[in-house]
């Protein structure tokens, strides 16, 4: 087939502007002269671009001679001004040609190896980074130069501990500069470090004077110091994660004391220390919880109100997640935990309005569910230690503190104390009534507030756990000051009765005691005294009404000196200033209550130490074995002649309480038949009391 070429389009000729006229122009395009402009000045500039290439691209496969003949041929001018200026490029030769090869055919193979996932880097040797041995005569000259607080030794020996760490705790280090292998090696660095290590920083960066908050970064020596400093703080951070000697920590807590202005300087450095003091301070021993607390509490103090709400929260959730429980072991820990939180709350008490705020409504809304519910989970979630002890600590920081700003958070204390208190108002509860009433006390006596517990004690005296018989056991009195309920089995006993008619006694006497200088106390015993007097005449516990009537007699000669003192003022009710130093006068005079009240306490406390040293002998002391021959006749007498009593009076509670339900003769046939034995009856009370105990101990 015969192709057909397209014939050329003929250019139409172009006339000048200055030829053309309007219609012309328009219809023309007045780009057109622009277009031969540009056309003339690329035809001007072809032989310049010429000239400028320096270098010709090699084509692949060709030599550089010929690529150089081609040139002089097709550019004789730009050849011979390469000859007049640049020679060396012309004496080009083969084997820098073939170097430049290799060098590209280097390259693309190192690309392709890098793509492909590197090659693996050869073994290096542990002697090629080892670092320099640290002996006890490099030691002993770091030690001269640190007594003349020389930062290069300082520099030097963080940078050992550093080392000596990393090969302890087994976590990579980027410094390698030295090796400590030897215990006694290990020991004398960290020594250094501990004993020099403050003294040459705050000779270099001294402490500012008085109440200054100036960090330690502000200093004109922070950028000498600041590379030694952060290596020390690091590694005895890793030092106390990793201890486990009591003695050895409190030294090592006691240094990071001395340097957290140093720790404030590096803010996520400071947040790890404060969780590491927490956690020392919640779960050590009591020497370490408190050189912890020390920390956490100069840490406080030295930062903002920010950083404290921080800690503060930290701090009490911690306090409640170890309050689980109470023991005479834990009870200790507790306190202490109490004691530091306190201190704590006392810093700053807008900050302290803002927790307790928060955590009293916390409380507050558990005993709102629990009453609205009534249900067994939602008591178990305010029946709880956790719960008392969180009460009790609110209590005394409102105690403590004692400013304006923490006054209007007594109202929602007190009317939650009362309401967990009424919550389940029986018997069986009388140990965690008679705690909040001891807080509510406490509180009242710090603030100057009058909370009205009297009429919740006086409950106690006309419930049936006081006015019934008690059965006799020979069990010992119940301590109410790690339990918050009792059993079943234990509530008609006469040890539970006996330890409730002695906290009655205590918690009435401590009220009234504390409010014995005021001028209305008389109006404020006569409710009480009435009920009293009432509760001795129907009761039939002889030792406990003679101690209800000495009672009654100091309250009302307590009251009748506060008439006869009140009777010669001059002032009226309404005088509050005359009214208050009149009740601090009395105070200070001391009165006949209060002095009732201590010697009792201290008889009290007489009673407990025999008691407890009793308890701790009959445990040591292992008890005999029934199945040797050879026991003592006259101790085994004496425990049969005790059996034998306690069988009789048995019988004839047994007996009465037949006499009151039904004819006496129709039950004694009925029981003379079906009359179980002593040994089925004292079977079937241990079980019981088994099961209760076991109910108890798990809930509580």
């Amino acid at each position: 087939m015969a192709t057909t070429v397209p014939k050329k389009r003929a250019r139409p000729s172009k006339k000048k502007i200055k030829d053309m006229d309007v219609d012309e122009f328009m219809s023309t395009g007045f780009l057109n002269s622009d277009d031969e402009a540009e056309e003339q000045i690329e035809e001007k500039n072809a032989p310049l671009e010429k000239k400028k290439k320096k270098k010709p691209v090699a084509v692949k496969g060709g030599s550089h001679k010929d690529d150089l003949a081609e040139l002089e041929k097709t550019d004789p001018e730009f050849f011979q001004f390469l000859k007049s200026n640049d020679q060396k490029l012309l004496e080009f030769s083969e084997s820098d040609e073939s170097e430049e090869d290799e060098y590209e055919e280097d390259e693309r193979e190192m690309e392709k190896k890098v793509k492909d996932g590197g090659e693996e880097e050869p073994e290096k040797d542990d002697e090629e980074y080892a670092g320099k041995p640290v002996t006890m005569d490099i030691i002993k000259q770091w030690e001269k130069q640190l007594k003349k607080f020389s930062i290069p030794a300082l520099h030097q020996v963080t940078r050992a501990l550093a080392c000596a760490v990393s090969e302890m705790s087994g976590v990579d280090c980027d410094i390698n500069d030295y090796s400590v292998h030897g215990e006694r090696e290990f020991n004398r660095v960290v020594e250094l470090c501990l004993t020099y290590g403050t003294t040459v920083l705050t000779h270099h960066i001294p402490e500012a004077k008085g109440n200054k908050k100036s960090l330690a970064s502000s200093h004109h020596n922070w950028s000498k110091v600041r590379s030694p400093v952060r290596l020390l703080l690091t590694n005895l951070l890793t030092l106390t994660k990793q201890l486990t000697d009591k003695t050895m920590l409190v030294v090592l807590l006691k240094q990071i004391e001395q340097l957290t202005r140093f720790y404030v300087c590096f803010p996520k450095m400071l947040k790890s220390l404060v969780k590491v003091l927490i956690l020392l301070w919640s779960e050590s021993t009591d020497s370490v919880r408190i050189v912890a607390f020390l920390s956490l509490r100069k840490l406080a103090v030295m930062q903002s109100t920010k950083f404290l709400n921080s800690i503060l929260k930290r701090m009490y959730l911690s306090f409640v997640a170890n309050s689980k429980f109470t023991s005479p072991k834990a009870r200790p820990l507790i306190v202490l935990m109490e004691n530091c939180l306190v201190e704590m709350y006392n810093l700053d008490h807008q900050t302290s309005y803002q927790h307790g705020f928060v955590y009293i409504r916390q409380l507050a809304v558990h005993l709102r569910t629990a009453m609205v519910q009534q249900k067994k989970d939602a008591y178990q979630a305010v029946y709880n230690w956790q719960y008392i002890h969180c009460i009790e600590l609110w209590c005394r920081v409102l105690a403590d503190c004692m400013s304006e700003t923490l006054k209007p958070l007594i109202y929602p204390v007190v009317q939650t104390t009362l309401g967990v208190i009424r919550l389940i108002p029986t018997s069986r509860y009388y140990p965690l009534r008679f705690h909040c009433i001891h807080f509510l006390n406490m509180l009242s006596d710090e603030t100057n507030t009058l909370i009205p517990v009297a009429p919740l004690i006086l409950e106690v005296l006309d419930s049936s756990a006081t006015k019934k018989r008690p059965r006799p056991s020979t069990s010992k009195p119940v301590s109410f000051s790690y339990i918050l309920r009792v059993s079943k089995s234990q509530l008609q006993t006469k040890a539970f009765q006996d330890s409730v008619f002695d906290n009655v006694l205590c918690l009435l006497m401590e009220y009234f005691s504390l409010h014995s200088h005021s001028i209305a106390f008389p109006e404020l015993i006569l409710p009480a005294t009435i009920r009293l007097r009432k509760f001795v005449k129907q009761s039939k516990a002889a030792q406990f009404c003679r101690q209800i009537k000495q009672l009654v007699d100091k309250l009302e000669e307590t009251g009748a000196a506060v008439t006869a003192a009140r009777s010669s003022v001059s002032f009226s009710p309404r005088d509050t200033a005359k009214v208050n130093a009149w009740e601090i006068e009395r105070r200070q005079k001391g009165n006949s209550l209060v002095k009732y009240f201590s010697s009792w306490k201290q008889m009290q406390k007489l009673k407990n130490t025999q008691s407890t040293a009793e308890n701790e002998s009959d445990e040591e002391m292992a008890p005999p074995d029934t199945s040797s021959d050879e026991e003592d006749p006259h101790t085994d007498s004496k425990s049969k002649r005790k059996k034998l009593d306690e069988t009789k009076v048995e019988k004839k509670t047994i007996t009465k309480q037949q006499k009151k339900s039904t004819n006496f003769r129709q039950k004694q046939a009925l029981s003379t038949r079906n009359k179980p034995s002593n040994k089925d009856k004292l079977e079937s009370k241990d079980s019981d009391v088994v099961e209760d105990f076991q109910m108890w101990s798990d809930e509580d």
